[in-house]
Parts: structure tokens; C-alpha cells; sequence
């Protein structure tokens, strides 16, 4: 049984590196945090939801693709403001707000 969960736990973490090829165009990066981190929680709709933070160079984002079930408008405001009151508006300059138009089932 322990060679048994050993491979499931491996087929989990390789699972984590690939992506279905429709989603090739949004060329993201993913962050694979392996280890524990202090988990905090946020409340959502319909349940507590557990985060954690993560410390990233923003001078690495060049793009934000928001879902296509979101208000993108109103994600888009609350993205830019955030990311000015963090970085400047400088900063901001090369950072592009899309709307993903990959249907949502």
C-alpha cells in the first residue's frame, strides 16, 4: 500500500506541470510550491477558502487573463488599482488586462 500512495503522490505532482493544449495560447507560468506554507483564508460565495501569499517580482508580469465567468471590467479596475497602490502607475505601463474567450462549461 505505501508503494501505491508513493505513486499516486508522484502522479499528482507530475499532473501539476502539464496542461490540456487548448490552453496553449495563454502561454501562462505556473508556481508549484512544494513544502508547507501558512495557509490563511478568505471567505467566498458559497465557502471559506484557503490561500496562501506569494512574494512575486512584478517586473515578471506582463499579462493578466481574467476567466471568462468573471465581471471582467470590474476585475480589471480592482486588479489595476491594487497593483498601482503596490508598484506606481510606472510600472503598470506594461501590464495588459485580457478577457479569456475560452468557453466556460
Amino acid at each position: 500500500k505505501q508503494g501505491d500512495v508513493l505513486a499516486l503522490s508522484r502522479v499528482l505532482e507530475n499532473s501539476l506541470k502539464y496542461k490540456h493544449p487548448c490552453f496553449h495560447d495563454e502561454e501562462e507560468t505556473r508556481v508549484i510550491i512544494v513544502g508547507a506554507l501558512r495557509e490563511k483564508y478568505r471567505i467566498g460565495n458559497h465557502s471559506i477558502i484557503p490561500y496562501q501569499e506569494l512574494s512575486i517580482p512584478l517586473g515578471l508580469l506582463t499579462e493578466i487573463i481574467f476567466g471568462p465567468k468573471l465581471d471582467f471590467e470590474r476585475n480589471k479596475f480592482s486588479v489595476e488599482n491594487m497593483l498601482k497602490n503596490k508598484v506606481g502607475e510606472m510600472h503598470m505601463r506594461n501590464i495588459s488586462f485580457e478577457n479569456s474567450m475560452i468557453p466556460y462549461v
